[in-house]
C-alpha cells in the first residue's frame, strides 16, 4: 500500500490494504467521527469506484431519515474519475483538491515572427 507524506529516506510502499471509509462529520462539529461503512479496496477496483458503491448504498440509508448531506472528499477523491463517476449521487460535494495543481489560461497564439509565448498568469 502507498504511503504518502513520509520523510525523504522512508519508502513509500509498505503492506497492508486500501481502505475506503464512510463516516457521520456530526455537528457540531467535535474530534468523534462516526462510521457508517467501511471496504477494503480490492485490486480489482480504485478508491473511487468503491467510494461510489458505499455512497450508493448510505445515501438511500439517510434520504429516508430526512438526514441533510455533505459528502466531503479529501486525498485521491479530489480527481477526474471520482467527479465522473459521483456525478449522479443525490447529495452536494465539498472536494479538497490537490494545492500543487496549477490552473492556467490557454496559450496565446505565436507570434508571426517568433517562437511560442510563454502561458498567461496563473488562475490560482
Amino acid at each position: 500500500m502507498h504511503r504518502s507524506n513520509l520523510p525523504k529516506d522512508a519508502t513509500p510502499v509498505g503492506p497492508g490494504w486500501p481502505f475506503a471509509t464512510v463516516v457521520v462529520l456530526p455537528d457540531p462539529v467535535s474530534s468523534a467521527t462516526y462510521i457508517l461503512d467501511n471496504r477494503r479496496v480490492p485490486s480489482t477496483e480504485t478508491a473511487s469506484t468503491t467510494g461510489v458503491a458505499q455512497l450508493t448504498d448510505v445515501l438511500p440509508l439517510l434520504h429516508a431519515r430526512g438526514v441533510s448531506i455533505l459528502t466531503v472528499r479529501d486525498r485521491g477523491y479530489g480527481n477526474a474519475p471520482w467527479v465522473q463517476a459521483s456525478h449522479h449521487l443525490p447529495t452536494d460535494q465539498l472536494i479538497r483538491a490537490r494545492g500543487s495543481g496549477r490552473v492556467s489560461p490557454a496559450a496565446t497564439p505565436a507570434p508571426a515572427s517568433g517562437g511560442p509565448t510563454a502561458l498567461g498568469r496563473s488562475a490560482l
